[in-house]
């Protein structure tokens, strides 16, 4: 019911910002073309904002009880404004150091764009350093189990634990790093598997044609068809029984399963491209 309420009078707020706006400027453009959604949208905002502020300073102890909800928010906006600001200095640093081109890349860059690639570059720095960044080792178990993150004592913290640890004493902070070296290495592997057997076969099918591309077209068809996740589980399950036979890691299988799925996107695009070019003259 209260969000019922708070809907209304934000639509309320939203019409009278509205047409406050038309009468106070003169009916300019800006106002006289906004539509009430658009209005709406910018109360609904400034609600969302208020609430995200008023969070924030909320105390993060009650009762003694540490509130786990507003300390991690915290984090989150901290780490937010420190990225943002750090892309920014990122991409100032891009503008002035470097080759001509990659200056002028850095110009011409936004800054949601930096902080993509900066977000990209430490997540490679961690994955590939991650034994050298890591206190401890991702399956490593301490006696003392489910430590609250913080570090903070009073709170049933550890500061050697800043993240806290799981149920059976494993440090969380060292499995998130384990964890970037891993997701980075897996996905990086696959996405090159992929658009090299996809873009290979397509670019094939598209030079050969006649009965490869129908073969090639027709299975790629099928696969398509199949439900992703389903098909990939069920594959995961028969490769799990040959890595025992055969002695080889199911990391491997895995990565080999995901390539061959995401590949059927890209040979459908590797083809597509190449009909288009095989028909030129110079060709």
């Amino acid at each position: 019911m209260n969000l019922i309420f708070l809907l209304i009078a934000a639509a309320v707020v939203a019409w009278v910002f509205r047409f406050a706006g038309q009468k106070i400027t003169g009916n300019k453009p800006f106002f006289r073309d906004m539509p009430f959604a658009v209005a709406f949208g910018y109360v609904a905002g400034l609600l969302v904002l208020i609430g995200a502020v008023s969070y924030y300073f909320r105390p993060v102890e009650v009762n003694g009880v540490p509130a786990a909800g507003v300390i991690f928010f915290r984090w989150a906006v901290q780490g937010f404004i420190g990225f943002a600001i750090a892309a920014y200095l990122f991409r100032l640093f891009g503008r002035t150091v470097g080759t001509l081109g990659t200056r002028k890349l850095f110009r011409a860059m936004p800054l949601t764009a930096a902080f993509g690639v900066l977000v990209i570059l430490i997540y490679a720095l961690v994955s590939i350093f991650a034994g050298s960044i890591a206190p401890y080792g991702q399956e490593e178990i301490f006696a003392n189990a489910n430590i609250v993150p913080g570090g903070n004592p009073m709170m049933g913290g550890d500061p050697n634990f800043p993240l806290g640890t799981d149920q059976i004493g494993r440090d969380i902070y060292s499995r998130l790093i384990y964890g970037a070296q891993n997701t980075v290495g897996i996905a990086f592997a696959t996405t090159c598997l992929a658009f090299f057997v996809g873009g290979s076969l397509g670019f094939l099918a598209a030079i050969v044609g006649g009965w490869l591309d129908q073969i090639l077209s027709r299975a790629v068809d099928v696969l398509m068809a199949i439900p992703a996740l389903i098909f990939a589980l069920l594959l995961m399950t028969i490769a799990s029984v040959w890595s025992n036979q055969l002695g080889i890691d199911r990391t491997i299988f895995m990565i080999l399963i995901i390539a061959m799925i995401d590949s059927t996107r890209v040979y459908r695009l590797a083809r597509a491209v190449g009909q288009n070019i095989v028909v030129m003259d110079y060709i």
